[in-house]
């Protein structure tokens, strides 16, 4: 039987443009998401604002975490995107929410990125105190270098 595990993480960076020009580069998210989110294998456009998001096994521990999400991105200009799940039929039982929030710091800017993943991992419940730990840190460092990435195209 599979164990459950939910990452909820935030983090926050400082940018060296303004809010309109963060916004602009992370709303384009074929660009922002698919060319810097860590271990992306495919990001699919479904429909509008719909994406498939497809990664490479995610290895912690002696085990492998095969991940698979579908979300849509609504957007309100300059101050927030949102990511929510969307059920689709065989991209299991992932799934990611959260948003980026901007904020005018000066003539800069400071975007927040958080998000809550629940997953499955393919483990006997013996093995959930060994192995949710590691798992929860390896996917909360993706998100940080996600943000990293972002960070350092925009600065």
């Amino acid at each position: 039987m599979p164990i459950h595990l939910d990452v909820t993480h935030t983090s926050a960076t400082k940018l060296l443009c303004t809010v309109e020009e963060a916004y602009a580069y992370c709303a384009n998210v074929e660009k922002s998401v698919a060319e810097h989110f860590p271990g992306i294998e495919k990001f699919e456009k479904l429909k509008d604002n719909t994406y498939r998001w497809v990664f490479k096994k995610i290895a912690f521990s002696t085990q492998e975490l095969n991940l698979q999400l579908v979300t849509r991105f609504d957007f309100t200009p300059t101050s927030r995107i949102r990511v929510t799940p969307v059920e689709v039929s065989g991209t299991g039982s992932s799934q990611l929410k959260g948003e980026w929030q901007f904020q005018s710091v000066g003539s800069e800017s400071q975007l927040t990125f958080g998000v809550q993943l629940s997953t499955e991992l393919p483990l006997p419940a013996l093995l959930k105190t060994v192995v949710a730990p590691i798992a929860k840190a390896e996917i909360a460092k993706l998100f940080d270098r996600y943000l990293s990435n972002v960070a350092e195209a925009l600065n």
